[in-house]
């Protein structure tokens, strides 16, 4: 019987401290991270832009390759997105959403995850350097919830492994598939018009 009364009294202190310490965490979570790729810029640009090539190089799609993915839209630019579910916990479910594209400059984005408020948003922003670019990846979400403030604490680390990944898993891409480094076509109407 004493047993149980401490193992009670631990988890009341236990969770008298996850609640109390929420209030001390900030619900706006915010990081910026850069990444050099050794690449061109547009041909990054073009794997960020194309919601179908994410699985040629992505962490997360590297974290379950057979997670079901629906892609929405377009196949590129604003619009285009796709929706994910994986068996595994730390992949989950959620959708992914192109809201800005600015062609070998600038991808916006909008990220959901399911059982989660709020929208999570950020930015990949490319700088030229010679043949190669530099990517500014930002991230910024709302944490509303105890569990998603405490979360908030190790997420920095996270997505920054999750953004070098992405990234080196991109170069060895390029490397294996050389004509992924190619310009993308424009789409040109081959209708005559009479």
């Amino acid at each position: 019987m004493k047993v149980i009364k401490i193992i009670v009294a631990v988890l009341g202190v236990l969770a008298v401290i996850m609640v109390g310490g929420s209030f001390f965490i900030k619900k706006d979570f915010s990081m910026e991270h850069k990444v050099h790729v050794k690449a061109p810029s547009e041909a990054v640009f073009n794997q960020l832009n194309t919601m179908k090539d994410w699985k040629n190089w992505s962490y997360w799609f590297q974290m379950d390759k057979a997670m079901k993915t629906t892609y929405s839209g377009p196949e590129m630019g604003v619009g285009a997105g796709y929706s994910w579910s994986s068996k595994k916990w730390t992949v989950g479910k959620g959708s992914f959403k192109i809201t800005e594209s600015v062609p070998s400059d600038k991808i916006g984005y909008e990220l959901a995850f399911d059982g989660m408020d709020g929208v999570t948003s950020g930015t990949y922003s490319l700088t030229p350097s010679g043949e190669e670019v530099d990517v500014i990846c930002t991230f910024n979400t709302e944490c509303t919830d105890i569990i998603g403030k405490w979360m908030s604490l190790i997420m920095k680390g996270q997505m920054e492994k999750a953004f070098n990944e992405s990234f080196k898993n991109m170069e060895n891409y390029f490397n294996q598939n050389p004509d992924a480094l190619k310009p993308i076509e424009p789409f040109v109407d081959t209708i005559p018009q009479f």
